[in-house]
């Protein structure tokens, strides 16, 4: 049975893990009649997370069936009813699959009483045809994770399942969302030996895809400084964790013992590169990645990654060259595409630019970065519609992107659409607090459509934010100075005046100049 577990074992399509591969065996090198323990490990939701029922695509078979009392208390194999060199249809397989049924429960049922008859309920079978074992004891369902597919459900059950199970059902809008949090449990093999090695991959397992990522972490780490295992791909994912909760400098530290056992593990230094941009590092970025396309030339996503670190650091030739290596080898590369949409822009060639970020999105349309640049570029422009579009795009994949629901809150306002402008600003400002410029616009916004006390209280928050935040000082004077509030509006003015940018500057002064002059005292 181990040959067929190979391939459709998955407990679940969604993020888990459902497997690891042992570190020690390369792709295919599996042996038909070894372990498949030996070179695959396999994992389930933990008991009493509510996902003892799944019904999905890649478990309707092997999963559901080792679930089932036949297949527990008999010998039964997948080739009890499948040979894979004769395979049955239509009625000749409905005929064959009985008769294995009945091979075993030889009498499971009163006899016909007539012909085309049955005592069992003829319901769950087609229309005017009687019920076989299939359909009442492994019916047809339509599956959780692809929702326009039914499948046979391969748990072998006493009584049919309640419910419409073809009935329609909605799909989940994000495959991230509603992911499992909880332990990741052994399920094949059933259990392992007691050895370090055991213990790494259980722990491994709770961190791989994030499931269980804060206590995974804990364990990982203190599994690796009992055991000090040999290979590098222990330490890289813990610093793949790390970088998941956003350490950033843990992160680092564990790449680099990755790195330590195995200086050429392109997967660590392509981490530690992306955890060094988070930490501003680009320096190190740069040596991680060109490294990394060093010992791997043909790594496409190592030389995106570089070209976009080069672009960070405004070394625009350097990144257009290694971004163009990468489009050679796969031109349809989203994020090449991306990057050197910058990189044409940042050589002034705007009309390459749209292209490139054009080629990014159909070759992946949830590219948020994408849309946000290219509406950049088109309002710009002045194609403020178009702008709009693909700033709701933007928003709509990202939705935690501030860049996107501060650029849509910007040309919204430009077209007069205050209300829209006003709520993508709120949003922006909700996700990052920190930025004075998102509530400065959102300020302008609110006095642009007549709310000025919110206008007030806009630009009061962004000058708490940073007091050098000159525009909020402008703008906040001018909007008092019409509210009559001539002695604020005069030290918001002065600050403005103070600023180093020369329009700000003038613009303060010439407002200062129209202020009745102050009374002395």
């Amino acid at each position: 049975m181990e040959f067929c577990l190979q391939c459709p074992p998955e407990t679940t399509g969604g993020p888990l893990p459902f497997q690891i591969r042992r570190f020690d065996r390369p792709p295919f090198s599996y042996v038909p009649g070894t372990s498949l323990g030996d070179y695959f490990i396999h994992f389930d939701h933990a008991p009493g997370s509510g996902r003892e029922d799944k019904f999905e695509i890649v478990g309707s078979a092997t999963y559901r069936l080792r679930q089932s009392a036949c297949f527990q208390r008999s010998a039964m194999t997948c080739t009890t009813c499948h040979d894979p060199h004769d395979i049955p249809r239509g009625e000749a397989a409905v005929a064959h699959y009985v008769e294995v049924c009945t091979g075993c429960h030889a009498s499971p049922h009163p006899a016909p009483t007539a012909a085309g008859s049955s005592t069992a309920t003829e319901g769950p079978g087609a229309a005017g045809a009687p019920a076989t074992c299939l359909d009442c004891h492994m019916p047809k369902r339509r599956v959780e994770d692809a929702v326009h597919v039914v499948m046979t459900d391969h748990l072998i059950q006493r009584h049919r399942p309640a419910g419409d199970l073809l009935a329609p059902r909605q799909e989940a809008d994000n495959f991230e969302k509603g992911s499992y949090r909880g332990e990741v449990v052994l399920y094949y093999p059933a259990s392992l030996p007691s050895a370090p090695e055991t213990t790494l991959y259980l722990a491994l397992a709770q961190v791989v895809q994030a499931s269980n990522l804060d206590a995974g972490i804990e364990r990982l780490e203190r599994a690796i400084e009992t055991h000090a295992p040999e290979r590098p791909e222990f330490y890289y994912e813990l610093g793949r964790a790390y970088a998941r909760r956003g350490d950033f400098q843990a992160a680092i530290r564990w790449c680099d013992e990755a790195l330590r056992r195995d200086p050429t593990f392109a997967p660590a230094l392509k981490q530690l590169a992306d955890a060094a941009v988070e930490t501003g590092d680009f320096a190190r970025a740069v040596q991680a990645l060109a490294r990394a396309a060093e010992l791997q030339p043909d790594d496409v996503d190592a030389l995106a990654a570089l070209g976009h670190v080069y672009l960070r650091q405004e070394r625009v030739a350097e990144a257009s060259a290694t971004l163009q290596r990468a489009l050679a080898l796969d031109p349809d590369l989203p994020q090449a595409n991306n990057a050197m949409g910058l990189a044409s822009l940042h050589a002034g060639h705007a009309d390459a630019a749209e292209q490139y970020f054009r080629a990014a999105i159909r070759s992946q349309p949830d590219l948020a970065e994408a849309h946000n640049n290219l509406g950049n570029l088109l309002a710009g422009r002045r194609a403020y519609d178009e702008a709009r579009h693909h700033f709701l795009l933007a928003t709509r994949h990202a939705p935690d992107s501030v860049e996107a629901h501060h650029s849509l809150g910007i040309v919204a306002a430009m077209t007069g659409a205050y209300t829209e402008a006003i709520d993508a600003l709120r949003t922006a400002a909700q996700l990052a607090p920190g930025r004075a410029a998102v509530h400065t616009d959102l300020g302008a916004v609110l006095a642009a459509a007549g709310r000025s006390d919110e206008a007030v209280r806009a630009y009061e928050r962004a000058i708490e934010v940073d007091p050098a935040e000159f525009d909020a000082h402008l703008a906040l004077g001018e909007l008092l100075a019409r509210a009559g509030r001539m002695a604020e509006a005069r030290q918001h003015l002065e600050t403005a005046a103070s600023g180093g940018d020369a329009g700000v500057r003038a613009a303060a002064a010439a407002a200062l100049g129209r202020l009745p002059a102050a009374r002395v005292p």
